[in-house]
């Protein structure tokens, strides 16, 4: 299985490159492949196909549910529920809409019927999971702006299955209503107002993020102090937070099993301990909403599980490859994820560093495996245009225990005694809230802005071969396959070419925003707009773009006229370069 695994993302990372889908005559392959396998054991082959033709499939069911042009900026209403956890911005918010049925304006029905993203301009009621009605809308298709180095927004939207973004209108016929229904979000929307209507601090967004997955609280501030310590992870429900909260309902369930009576005759306690982890980590990715990063670790942790209570004993790597395998047959949109990439790249490394180096126990080999999880990922982040902080080995060493033994736990018990009423649960959150803030005061002291390393946008072969490079120096066999790898992860260093003159005209939708390179000198022209919601492009295309061309300071700014679609967001863009 480890071995067909790679093989079967292999084929599905070759329809990426396509501009097109190719015709489903593609699939007619996978009948003589299959029988071939059985034949010439070619299976590898099989796996690549497979791959391929699977990708195309998902890929061909998201364009057939998209919602079509024809439908763009014409007035709709839909009906259908909210789901997930509204964001709020100002007096504006942001949710999904789980749309069931569709009328356009002149009240006929559209055969339509998917996930979209709306926003909603000017409405300061709450909106709450579950809410169902009517809505008087305008859609368009999933686009984003095409920048070098920014954040794919349209890929994004693929990856979350929504098949359509836009905003509610004015109208008089928008109803909104409870529908009563016990869900995972409802219980998780419960759960945020509870915390909320305790006295907020700076600990509230870190504390709701790894309780229900809500990140929509944490400022720039808040980011930017993770991003500069490199743990902006540990505010991700990932599989270090469920790997954690399975691993210590394993451990609790098999020293409770223990006074069971007779039951331990009758079932083991390892298969016991397992049932308790596969139940504790469900319902921990339940308070989280079983966003995509939850699902994938999920998978991992239960597939773990399962090799236990099945009693079969395999190595790390085949239930890493069964793994992949699950995790890209629930979830083929995956490896469009930067979290995907980053999940398996780090429990390979740690698979290997653990092979490489038997003979290193307690504390050493965990120091071993963070420094060479620092290095190993750099070319993962490099590749999604993620800054690299080198304090994040130090950092780490200290916070990932910190958060997976007080943080989590404290935050975890201190929200089911909040459920219970019980006198102290109060205090007991509040008691965590202030460890969360000296955590914070704690990181603050060692962030330091000079620290961060912007890595520029790099080809393809240039990612491997410093990822080959690394792997070598860590992971050689003689000093000599060590000495190989230094400069081949040297490569992440490599210059970005400088042209006689480079002039680049960034998307950035209505206005405008242009970058102007010359014998290293640069020149911005307009920053782009800003939008009532905050979003500006200054943030979100321009300072992305001139990370990944490795630049860090300019020599001109010139803003062109005093409108927003010109000069939004500059403010902010003086402040960071």
């Amino acid at each position: 299985m480890h071995t067909y695994a790679p093989a079967f993302l292999c084929g599905m990372l070759l329809l990426l490159p396509l501009e097109s889908l190719p015709s489903h005559d593609w699939l007619l392959l996978l009948v003589p492949l299959a029988l071939l396998s059985l034949w010439k054991r070619i299976g590898i082959a099989f796996a690549v196909i497979a791959g391929f033709c699977y990708a195309w499939l998902d890929a061909a069911s998201y364009l057939d549910r998209m919602l079509p042009a024809a439908l763009e900026r014409t007035d709709l209403v839909i009906e259908g529920c909210v789901i997930g956890l509204p964001g709020r911005s100002g007096d504006s918010v942001r949710f999904v809409f789980d749309v069931e049925a569709m009328q356009d304006g002149t009240g006929r029905a559209v055969p339509f019927a998917g996930r979209i993203r709306l926003s909603w301009y000017a409405h300061e009621q709450e909106l709450h999971p579950g809410d169902c009605g009517r809505l008087s809308v305008r859609l368009f298709q999933p686009r984003g702006f095409r920048n070098p180095g920014t954040m794919d927004y349209e890929r994004w939207l693929f990856q979350q299955d929504l098949l359509a973004r836009g905003y509610v209108r004015k109208s008089a016929s928008n109803r909104l209503a409870a529908s009563g229904k016990l869900t995972a979000d409802a219980f998780r929307d419960r759960l945020r107002a509870q915390v909320l209507a305790l006295d907020s601090t700076a600990a509230t967004p870190v504390y709701l993020a790894l309780l229900i997955g809500d990140r929509s609280l944490l400022d720039d501030a808040s980011w930017q102090l993770f991003r500069l310590t490199g743990t902006s992870h540990l505010v991700a429900i990932s599989g270090l937070h469920i790997g954690l909260v399975a691993m210590l309902a394993w451990w609790l369930c098999e020293r409770l099993w223990r006074y069971a009576g007779s039951m331990p005759l009758r079932i083991p306690s390892p298969i016991a301990a397992a049932c308790g982890a596969m139940i504790a980590a469900f319902l921990y990715a339940a308070m989280a909403g079983f966003a995509i990063p939850t699902q994938r670790a999920l998978t991992m942790t239960l597939v773990v599980v399962a090799a236990v209570l099945a009693r079969r004993n395999s190595d790390g790597f085949q239930a890493l490859g069964i793994a992949l395998i699950a995790v890209l047959a629930l979830d083929p949109g995956s490896i469009h994820s930067a979290g995907f990439w980053l999940s398996f790249a780090a429990v390979t490394s740690i698979l290997l560093m653990i092979r490489r180096y038997p003979a290193l126990k307690s504390w050493r080999l965990l120091i071993a495996i963070q420094l060479g999880l620092s290095l190993l990922l750099v070319p993962v982040l490099a590749a999604w245009h993620f800054p690299v902080s080198p304090l994040a080995p130090l950092v780490n060493l200290v916070a990932v225990p910190w958060f997976s033994f007080v943080i989590v736990p404290g935050v975890l018990l201190s929200a089911v005694l909040l459920q219970t009423g019980l006198p102290g649960s109060e205090w007991l959150t509040e008691a965590v809230m202030t460890l969360i803030e000296l955590t914070l005061a704690g990181l603050g002291h060692a962030a330091s802005p000079g620290w961060l390393v912007a890595l520029p946008e790099l080809p393809l072969l240039i990612l491997l071969g410093s990822a080959a490079g690394g792997a070598l120096l860590l992971l050689g066999k003689g000093w000599r396959m060590r000495l190989a790898g230094t400069p081949l992860l040297a490569l992440l260093l490599w210059p970005v070419p400088q042209d006689e003159l480079r002039v680049t005209i960034l998307d950035v939708g209505q206005g405008l925003s242009v970058v102007a390179e010359s014998g290293g000198r640069v020149l911005v022209y307009d920053l782009g707009p800003i939008y009532p919601s905050g979003f500006n492009t200054a943030e979100a295309v321009v300072m992305p773009y001139l990370a990944a061309r490795g630049i860090s300071d300019i020599d001109m700014l010139v803003i062109s006229h005093d409108d927003t679609d010109h000069s939004g967001g500059y403010k902010r863009f003086l402040e960071e370069i």
